[in-house]
């Protein structure tokens, strides 16, 4: 699970107080975002984009390992025992993300775009968005000096963690 991970790197990026900034024609999306939020400082440059959807538990080992002994044991009757084990699982993994927004200071609101789009989807959210949600701290020309002061420290890409 990607999610997991890039909350754990985004807490790492945290505590070393390092920024976060999203170049132009980049792009940060699914689990990334959440690692994106660890930054001390977040900047976006005009023509980055930054994408959310809804997290899915149908990646979680574990949890189809769980659902698959439950309907060998059940069969069919195992289907409202099915139902209750992925009703808790994502509301636990719902709580650990607002639990997570809150420890890095960023609004809950911020997941609403998250929890209204499909797995399967992106909604890009605009830099206006963001900075309305407390993500973007700073506009352009707040950027363009950061991002110099900054340029030695890490970036969080798309590939540090994989779309979930």
């Amino acid at each position: 699970d990607a999610l997991p991970i890039c909350l754990a790197v985004g807490r790492v990026i945290r505590r070393a107080g390092i920024a976060t900034h999203l170049p132009a024609n980049t792009q940060c999306a699914s689990a990334c975002t959440y690692a994106f939020l660890g930054g001390r400082v977040r900047t976006m440059e005009e023509g980055a984009r930054y994408g959310v959807h809804i997290f899915s538990t149908s990646g979680n080992r574990g949890l189809l390992r769980r659902a698959e002994a439950l309907i060998q044991s059940e069969g069919m009757a195992a289907v409202a025992g099915l139902i209750r084990m992925i009703e808790e699982d994502s509301a636990q993994m719902a709580a650990q993300l607002a639990y997570y927004a809150i420890e890095m200071g960023v609004s809950l609101r911020l997941l609403e775009p998250n929890f209204r789009t499909a797995h399967n989807t992106i909604r890009w959210l605009t830099a206006r968005e963001l900075r309305g949600h407390h993500e973007l701290q700073f506009g352009a020309e707040e950027t363009n000096r950061l991002r110099a002061r900054f340029s030695d420290m890490w970036q969080i890409d798309q590939e540090t963690c994989i779309h979930m």
